[in-house]
């Protein structure tokens, strides 16, 4: 009986081994067979949002990307690229342009050695460590607001030179046309607010390669919800002449 009884319990044992790998490779299937297809909005581009947390509204051609008040940021020196963005791959030289309107009104900064800050307008990027924002900008210290066009350069994921307030003051009460085109290695930034005549910004210069990941981005530093709206979006892509 000693010998029956270990046999039957070594049968038993074997096909519970067997019933538990099939269980694990069904669930695995079905987790693969779950995957998301990267979200693409007509028009605008692919969505990328990195923390699954940001909601992208597409209404009448505008979009609008609305963003909690947990740190979301495109900051290579701090390690931190989670801001929800929506963009398109292009090759050689553009013209990218977007109006933006938004409640640029930040609250506490939530990231450590970060003033508060809200942030959306145009990203060119060719990875995580090499890329240009545009944006129409908000920081908040000391219960003041200062609006102002933000031109930023990363190289190597090193700050290039951060934008500051004194570059270009903006109406927080007007919409913002922004403005990005690249030639070569050169990338000017260019804004401009209703009537007024368009400023252009200190241009910057990077080895770029051809193919780039081009389109718009909200950044919020900042522990209120920010919602930023877009409108107007433009690329244009320019051949260059042989010589």
């Amino acid at each position: 009986m000693p010998a029956f009884r270990n046999a039957w319990e070594n049968v038993v044992r074997r096909r519970f081994c067997l019933l538990l790998v099939m269980l694990m490779t069904a669930s695995a299937s079905m987790s693969s067979g779950q995957t998301e297809e990267p979200k693409e909005l007509p028009d605008w581009g692919t969505v990328v949002d990195p923390d699954g947390d940001c909601e992208f509204d597409l209404a009448d051609q505008q979009l609008t990307i609305t963003v909690p008040g947990t740190p979301h940021d495109l900051s290579a020196e701090l390690r931190r690229m989670n801001a929800p963005r929506v963009l398109n791959l292009v090759k050689g030289d553009f013209t990218l342009a977007v109006i933006v309107k938004g409640d640029f009104e930040p609250g506490k900064a939530n990231i450590p050695g970060r003033t508060a800050y809200n942030g959306a307008g145009l990203v060119v990027m060719q990875d995580e460590q090499n890329y240009i924002r545009l944006e129409r900008a908000v920081l908040e210290r000391g219960g003041q607001r200062q609006h102002y066009a933000n031109f930023e350069l990363r190289v190597d994921g090193q700050v290039q030179r951060i934008g500051t307030p004194s570059d270009m003051q903006l109406d927080p009460q007007a919409s913002c046309l922004l403005r990005i085109e690249r030639t070569g290695n050169e990338v000017r930034g260019i804004v401009r607010q209703g009537t007024r005549a368009w400023t252009e910004l200190k241009p910057k210069s990077i080895e770029l390669q051809e193919d780039l990941s081009v389109g718009v981005a909200a950044i919020n530093a900042s522990t209120k919800t920010f919602a930023a709206n877009f409108s107007g979006l433009i690329l244009q892509l320019h051949f260059r002449r042989s010589h």
